[in-house]
């Protein structure tokens, strides 16, 4: 039996509205962000583990059953 991968899901959508219709800057400021955090200054490890627990953060991910 094989299990799922993020690879196999094909039909992943983002939940939130394109924000540049509200915010006409974002996509200035988000390459600045890009721009600043790939330039090595910051390690890898640590850009994707505060990618990671920003999306713990969200709260439209489904709720962790706790054992």
């Amino acid at each position: 039996m094989s299990t799922p991968t993020t690879t196999q899901q094909d039909n992943l959508q983002s939940r939130l509205p394109d924000p540049s219709q509200f915010i006409p800057e974002i996509a200035e400021i988000a390459g600045a962000m890009f721009k600043a955090t790939q330039n090595g200054s910051i390690p890898q490890t640590t850009i994707s583990l505060v990618q990671l627990r920003a999306g713990e953060n969200s709260p439209n991910r489904p709720p962790v059953k706790e054992a």
